[in-house]
C-alpha cells in the first residue's frame, strides 16, 4: 500500500525520468559515472571552444546544454537524507505521513520514513544513467562541431590535442593546462525540464554515436602500423601523431608477390608508399635506375605535385607495403600541420637531387 502511495507522491519525478529516458535512452555499455565525473570539463570546453569560434554554440548545443543543466539542478535538489524531517517538496514529512494514514493501513512513522527516503534514493539512482547518457551524447556533439571548425583545430594543435575526438582523450592528450585561461559559470537560459528536440536532431546525435562505435578497425590497425614506423619515414620527421592523423588518409597495408608492378611510369596516382619488408627495382625510360629496400619511401613527390609518375616500381621479392595519401584538400584549414611535412619533403628532395648529381660526376 505504501508503495502505491509513494508512487503517486513522486509522480512528478517519475514523469520527468520517463520523459527524458525516451529522448536518448540510456547507454548501458558506458560506465555509469563516466561522463558525470568530467561534466565540469565538458562544460568548460563549450566555453573554451566558443571563445575561439563565435558560431560554435548553435541552437542544438544550447538546447542540450540547458537540458542537462536543468536536470542536474533538479536531481541535486532531491533530498534523500533521512535525518531531515522534510519531504522532497519541502513539506514536513509528518504531514505526508498523516496523509498516507488516511486511506492506508497503519504503518509506524519510522518505517514510513525509511520507505520514503529509500524511494527517493532509487529515483535519484535512476536519474544517473539518464544524465550520464545525455552528457555522453553532448560530448560527441561538441567535439563533432569543434573538429569541423578550422579555428578550433588550430587551437587544439597548440595544446597538443588535435588527435582528440572527445573530452577524455583531450584531458589525456593536452600538453598544457587551459583552465586558468577560461572563466565561466554556465546557468541554464530557460528552466524547462521537458525540452523539445526536433526528431532530425535526435537522429543526428545518435548517428554520431554510431559513427564513433563503428570504428574502421582495419584502418585504425593500419594507421597504428604507420605510427609505429613514423621515425623511419623522413617526411614525418618531428611530427606529432595528431598532426600525422590530420594530414594522411586512406592508409592501407598490402603485400605484393615478386615481379609485380606497384606504380607505373606515366600514370597519375596520389599514393605514397613505405616498404615494410622486401625490395623493389626502379626503371625510367625502360632503363634500370636504382633499387629500393626496407624502410624506404617512394611516390611522395608526384603525390604532392600531382604530376605523372616519373618511374616504374616493380618488386624483386615478396614485398609488404604501407600506402597512404595526403589530405592536401585540408591545407588551408590546418596549414600548421602541413608546414613541417612540406619542409621535410623539400629536405628529402634536396637530398635526392644532391645524391643524383654525385652519381653523375
Amino acid at each position: 500500500m505504501v508503495d502505491g502511495f509513494l508512487k503517486t507522491n513522486f509522480s512528478d519525478i517519475i514523469d520527468i525520468l520517463d520523459y527524458h529516458k525516451k529522448i536518448f535512452g540510456t547507454k548501458g555499455e558506458i560506465s555509469i559515472n563516466s561522463h558525470l565525473n568530467i561534466k565540469d570539463d565538458i562544460f568548460l570546453l563549450v566555453s573554451f571552444f566558443s571563445s575561439f569560434d563565435d558560431k560554435f554554440e548553435d541552437s542544438l548545443i544550447k538546447t542540450m546544454l540547458d537540458d542537462i543543466l536543468n536536470l542536474l539542478k533538479y536531481f541535486d535538489s532531491i533530498n534523500y537524507n533521512d535525518k531531515d524531517e522534510k519531504s522532497f517538496c519541502g513539506n514536513q514529512l509528518s504531514d505526508i505521513y498523516e496523509e498516507h494514514k488516511k486511506n492506508n493501513d497503519d504503518l509506524p512513522f519510522e518505517e514510513f520514513k525509511i520507505k520514503y527516503f529509500e524511494s527517493l534514493r532509487d529515483l535519484r539512482a535512476q536519474a544517473i544513467p539518464i544524465i550520464n547518457t545525455k552528457l555522453y551524447y553532448f560530448d560527441l556533439l561538441i567535439w563533432d562541431k569543434a573538429r569541423k571548425s578550422k579555428l578550433i583545430l588550430r587551437i587544439l594543435r597548440v595544446f597538443g590535442a588535435n588527435d582528440s575526438f572527445n573530452t577524455k582523450e583531450f584531458l589525456n592528450n593536452k600538453d598544457v593546462s587551459f583552465k586558468s585561461m577560461i572563466s565561466y559559470k554556465y546557468v541554464a537560459q530557460n528552466s524547462k525540464l521537458n525540452p523539445i528536440y526536433d526528431k532530425i536532431d535526435i537522429i543526428f546525435i545518435k548517428n554520431l554515436a554510431k559513427q564513433t562505435e563503428v570504428v574502421d578497425e582495419v584502418y585504425e590497425e593500419n594507421f597504428n602500423r604507420l605510427i609505429a614506423v613514423k621515425n623511419k619515414i623522413e617526411i614525418f620527421k618531428g611530427m606529432a601523431d595528431g598532426d600525422i592523423r590530420l594530414v594522411v588518409k586512406d592508409v592501407s597495408f598490402m603485400k605484393f608477390n615478386p615481379h609485380e608492378t606497384i606504380i607505373r611510369e606515366g600514370e597519375l596516382s596520389e599514393e605514397i608508399f613505405f616498404i615494410a619488408s622486401g625490395s623493389c627495382r626502379v626503371t625510367a625510360n625502360h632503363k634500370a635506375v636504382g633499387l629500393l629496400s626496407k624502410n624506404q619511401i617512394f611516390g611522395e613527390f608526384s603525390a604532392i605535385t600531382k604530376d605523372l609518375r616519373t618511374a616504374t616500381i616493380r618488386t624483386n621479392s615478396v614485398v609488404t607495403i604501407l600506402s597512404f595519401k595526403l589530405a592536401t584538400e585540408l591545407f588551408n584549414e590546418i596549414p600548421e600541420s602541413f608546414s613541417n611535412l612540406y619542409k621535410n619533403v623539400i629536405d628529402e628532395l634536396i637530398k635526392k637531387i644532391d645524391l643524383s648529381n654525385k652519381k653523375k660526376y
